[in-house]
Parts: C-alpha cells; structure tokens; sequence
C-alpha cells in the first residue's frame, strides 16, 4: 500500500528522471533539426522524372555591401587586376596562358605552392554564359558516368529550369535552351571530340546569374571520332571505355566558326597519395580591398597550430599588396597556400550574389577532393573551436558524424555563435587593444545557431556533389547525409560588427544585439599555443619592418 510518506520519498527521484527526460528530448530535438528534410543526393536529380516545381525561397542572409557605393571601386580593382577573356580571342594564346593566369604576380611567387599546371580564370563565352574551373570526374557513384565538370554562371530565367525538386533554384536546365556544345580535348590530336552537354544550375541566391555545372559527357569509344590513344582511360557507368581529355571547350551554337577558349581539367591524383590525416581549409573570395593583415594572421595561426591544417586556399578579388607579401612569407614556412585569381564578371551584388562566392567554395572543394581528406569550409572571422583541447579538424569531425552514428562522408555542420564586437563596448572590462581579436573579444550571444543557418561545415570532399553557404545540398551517394555537430564537440566562433545581423531563417527575427550578451573566455585555452605559433612570430617580425598607415593591425 502506498503512502503519504512513501510518495514523498519517491517524489524527488520522481522529478529527477523527468527532468532529465526532457532534457534528452531537447537535446535530441536540437540534433534531430539537422536531419535532412529535402532531397540531397545527386541521384535524386538524374531521374527522368519531371517533378512538380517547388516555391523558390530566397537565398542566404549575410547582409551585402552597397552594391552603388561600391560599384565604382570594384570595377577599378577588377581592371588593375585584369579582365576575364572573350570567348573569341583566346585563339592566339600559347597552351600555357589560354584562359588561365596565375594568381601572384610578384617575383615571390614561386615560393607559393602551384599545384595545378593551369590556374582558372572567369572567361566570358556568351552575355549569358560565363565558365571559370574544369575537373574530370570519375566517381562510381555517378549515375551517368564520368563527365568533364566545368564550374561557372548562367544568366537565369525561370524558362531554363526543368521543374523539379531541390533547394532554392537547383535543378537541371533544359536541354534544347543552352544553345551551347561542348568539346574535349585529347593529347595526341589538334581537332576536338564532340561531347553531350548538360547543365545543372547549384545557387542558392536567385539573382539575375546563378552557380552552374556544366557537365561534358564523352561519347563512348565506338562512337567518338578524331580521338586518338592518350595513354589514359577508365570505365563509364555503361561499361564504355571512356579516354580522359585534359580540357574542355564550350561553344556557342550561333559562332560555329569562333575560336575555343579552352577550360583545363584538374588532372586525377592517385588516390593513394591522400593522407588519412590531410586537412584544408578553404575561404570564399577576399574582396574589400582586403588589407586586413591581423585578421590573416591570427586566421592562419589558429587553424595550423589548433587544429593542425597545413593547407588553405583563397580566391584573390582584391587583396592588397601587403597581405600578399605576407602570404608569400607565410608559405616559406612550410604552410601551403593556393591563392586563385578571382576577376568574377560583374562585382554587382544584385546581379551575383556574394560575388559568386558559391562558385568558389565549390571549385575548392573539387580542387582538393583527392589530396585531402577533410575540408573546412569557413570564412577568415569564423573558427572552429573544439571543445577540448588536442582535437584535430580530422577528430572533430569523427566525433560529430559518431555521435549520430554518421557514415564516412557525411558532412558535420558546426553550428555557429556570433561574438559581436558591440558587446564589448558595453561592458567596463577594459580592452587590451594590443590582443588578437579572437582573443580580445570575449562576450558573446546568449544562444547557439541551429545548424543550417549560418553553419560552416566539415566535409569529406570527395564525398560531396554540390555545396551551399551553410549545408551540402547535393551527396555523391543517396545514404549521406548533413549532421548538426553537438555544443559539447565544437562551436563556430565567428567574429564581427552585428549592427545589420538579425535572427531566425532568412534574417526575419529580432537582431541579434537586442540579446543579453554573456560571457565566453573558453578561447582562452588556445592562446598558448597561438601565440607560440611560427605563423604569428613571423606576423609579428613583419609589423616591425612594414606597417603600412591603411593598414588594419
């Protein structure tokens, strides 16, 4: 017989186990919010199937710049740097400068790392068409076969799209409006290989040019002409042996008799030269003009001592002269930099959005998928900060896709925290100006971001078919998926100025400065390491000789 006394001995075991339950269920409900809730595999996509068209929804929420108050200074630096080629005059090139250029020009620049034969370049082909990178892609899971990749920008109009499943405007293009062929090029002939071209459209941002693959498919051995035997081949999905081309040109239907601007194809690495503990980080493009040094500095110093990354790779819109200096330093240490020319066509926000910095995280992604076996995607005031100390970006991200019982290939989202700089100017701490910023700034919301907004990932790179800002849209295999990564593995610190930063999807909640902030030195067990690092000695033997007035130290 149960008594009084007795439930009131069992009333505090009682709330105990209920508190605890609830705390399971928000807990799993945080995570479970980071399950895919669309169609994120390439396969989905290849299906004859013609879907029912989905609401476009608009694209990410980073607050833009001006685009009129800046028109005119971008335009300037793209013509200082130098313009993208016409589809027309390339002819004349010798093989090593057809539409490609490298990304230094100073006398340094054989001591940056130059891992491709050919560094990309935008090139105009139509007003509507514009193409920048090519890779050739033979993973099996592919379901129609190995195809030359080519990464660029279609002008948009709702006409061009198959209706069909998928994120924001993503879907295929229709075959009968690209107006277009491709070409590939093979050694050992001067005359190119027709090919079968297809067009899938990858933005997030509707604006009037959107992110596009452009996929060349060879024809099958019987039935390609004007190919001679390169030395190279492999298999298709349709048991066709398929030759490996080392370029590709696309062609406007209406100039059968223009010059070919060619597109040089990454060239395949052995697999087995992948280190199992190779990481990289890669940063969209840097524009401005970019002369923020500290902010590079201690960017750089964290990952390479923290996180142990030894590789990274930029897209140059504008960075100044002395941060270049600096890179060039930098790479003498023994850390690798990729610097790539990135003269986008138009430096119109309405017109591209983020001045086509999706085109550029994947290029990256492509560009390292076979000498690495984990990326970071982040942007230069974002960090990925580990729990605890000693993790590699490798043991974060095993221990995200663990805690969901992920597969090798899933992506981990860290899930991200704004640590404004506004904060701080309401506190009366007093702010150590001589301290790095990661260090200096302290204060932070009194929230974490659900993955998927505003998230930076941690990918398998070649495991993903298409990137987003935020989440991989598109898997190479139907089973992977996006993994939110819990607060007690890592965070996403990202610091900045919040004045125009807002909460919930698409910025329509209550600014972020409108929170209580709270306090967060968790930093702190890094700035030994940091401040030990090769990179920031050097950084600091570099303000001592060079300190330029504009510059941002």
């Amino acid at each position: 017989m149960v008594t009084r006394r007795s439930i009131r001995r069992l009333l505090p075991v009682i709330c105990g186990v209920i508190l605890l339950r609830i705390y399971v269920i928000r807990l799993r409900g945080d995570l479970e919010e980071d399950e895919d809730t669309g169609f994120h595999s390439w396969h989905e996509f290849t299906s004859s199937e013609i879907n029912p068209e989905r609401e476009v929804v608009p694209g990410p929420t980073e607050t833009p710049r001006s685009s009129k108050a800046t028109e005119r200074q971008d335009v300037d630096i793209l013509l200082e740097r130098g313009k993208y080629p016409s589809h027309q005059n390339a002819v004349n090139q010798s093989e090593e400068d057809k539409g490609q250029v490298n990304a230094f020009t100073s006398s340094d620049n054989e001591v940056l790392s130059n891992i491709l034969d050919h560094s990309p370049l935008w090139m105009r082909i139509t007003d509507d068409l514009y193409t920048y990178s090519g890779f050739w892609d033979s993973r099996p899971q592919l379901p129609e076969g190995s195809v030359a990749r080519i990464l660029g920008i279609i002008r948009y109009r709702k006409e061009l799209m198959q209706p069909g499943l998928g994120f924001k405007v993503s879907a295929w293009v229709k075959d009968n409006v690209l107006n277009c062929s491709c070409h590939l090029w093979y050694t050992g002939t001067d005359v190119p290989s027709l090919g079968t071209l297809k067009a899938f459209v990858y933005e997030e941002g509707m604006k009037d040019y959107v992110g596009t693959f452009l996929l060349c498919y060879p024809l099958p051995i019987d039935m390609a002409k004007n190919v001679v035997d390169s030395g190279s081949t492999n298999f298709s999905s349709n048991n066709h042996q398929v030759k490996i081309p080392y370029a590709v040109s696309i062609v406007p239907n209406d100039s059968p008799n223009a010059s070919y601007s060619m597109v040089y194809l990454q060239r395949e690495v052995d697999p087995a030269s992948v280190s199992e503990n190779s990481s990289a980080v890669c940063v969209r493009p840097l524009f401005g003009p970019y002369n923020d040094l500290v902010g590079m500095a201690q960017f750089i110093s964290y990952y390479t001592s923290v996180l142990k990354i030894n590789y990274f790779y930029f897209y140059d819109l504008a960075v100044s002269d002395v941060v270049r200096e600096f890179l060039v330093k930098v790479s003498a240490l023994g850390v690798k930099i990729e610097m790539l020319h990135w003269n986008v066509p138009t430096t119109d926000w309405e017109k591209l959005w983020d001045l086509g910095s999706l085109t550029a995280i994947n290029d990256c992604v492509y560009r390292s998928a076979k000498k690495h076996a984990y990326v970071a995607v982040v942007d230069l005031d974002e960090f990925i900060v580990p729990k605890l100390k000693g993790l590699t970006l490798e043991d974060v991200y095993k221990k995200v896709i663990a805690h969901k019982m992920g597969e090798h290939g899933d992506a981990a989202l860290i899930r991200n925290v704004f640590f404004c700089y506004e904060f701080e100017k309401t506190k009366s701490d007093a702010i150590d100006k001589d301290e790095l910023p990661i260090f200096r700034y302290i204060h932070r919301e009194d929230r974490i971001w659900p993955s998927k907004q505003r998230s930076k990932m941690i990918v398998v790179p070649g495991a993903v078919v298409a990137l987003g800002h935020h989440m991989i849209h598109h898997f190479a295999k139907e089973n992977l998926k996006n993994h939110g990564a819990p607060n007690t593995i890592a965070i996403l610190r990202h610091y900045r100025t919040c004045n125009e930063v807002n909460m919930g999807i698409h910025a329509t909640g209550p600014r972020v400065l409108d929170q209580k902030p709270i306090k967060d030195a968790s930093m702190m067990k890094f700035k030994s390491s940091v401040m030990k690092s090769r990179v920031l000695q050097l950084y600091l033997q570099f303000l001592q000789n060079k300190v330029p007035s504009n510059m941002t130290v």
